[in-house]
């Protein structure tokens, strides 16, 4: 007698938005505007930096992704739209992204070799079987405490320099 066993494809949702912005201590700069993030429309979540300084984090949560219960999370992306808001390109980076779960954030990543352009632009991270070192549950992601923060750096600058941030997104894959 022979036992086959049909998987499931993965699924993923669409890119999501958050609803819910804040700026959260850890850093030595607020983010001024947090909600900004919610969609593309040049309209920005700013903090100011000077050289060796970091942005306090910009927490996104709520995005509402309505994963079945019974579902496996097998993957997380993100992506964000930012830019360097003044005219000494090359001085703001990525410090930190890490996930929110319960609240808490977990798992991170960090960009510190990619500097953030003049020009806005997407940037990803994670993906289709990326957990950032966690395990999720349906649960948990469709929490309105989940979702991802971000923590600019800046280094080099001779005046203040301006992180921007335009549009932050999610994307959650279960079978």
């Amino acid at each position: 007698m022979f036992t086959f066993f049909l998987s499931k494809g993965v699924q993923e949702t669409a890119w999501l938005n958050f609803s819910t912005f804040a700026s959260v201590a850890t850093g030595d700069h607020v983010w001024s505007t947090p909600s900004n993030a919610q969609t593309s429309n040049n309209s920005y979540a700013t903090s100011t930096l000077s050289s060796a300084d970091t942005s306090e984090y910009l927490h996104c949560t709520n995005c509402n992704p309505g994963i079945p219960s019974t579902s496996i999370i097998s993957g997380i992306a993100m992506q964000f739209e930012r830019s360097e808001g003044n005219t000494d390109p090359g001085v703001i980076f990525t410090n930190q992204i890490t996930l929110i779960k319960g609240g808490s954030r977990v798992g991170s990543k960090n960009d510190s070799s990619v500097d953030w352009l003049l020009n806005d632009a997407y940037f990803s991270f994670g993906g289709s079987s990326d957990l950032w070192g966690q395990s999720f549950t349906p649960a948990d992601v469709n929490a309105t405490n989940f979702g991802v923060a971000i923590q600019a750096g800046c280094v080099g600058a001779t005046v203040s320099e301006i992180a921007r941030i335009d549009h932050v997104q999610v994307k959650i894959y279960y079978y």
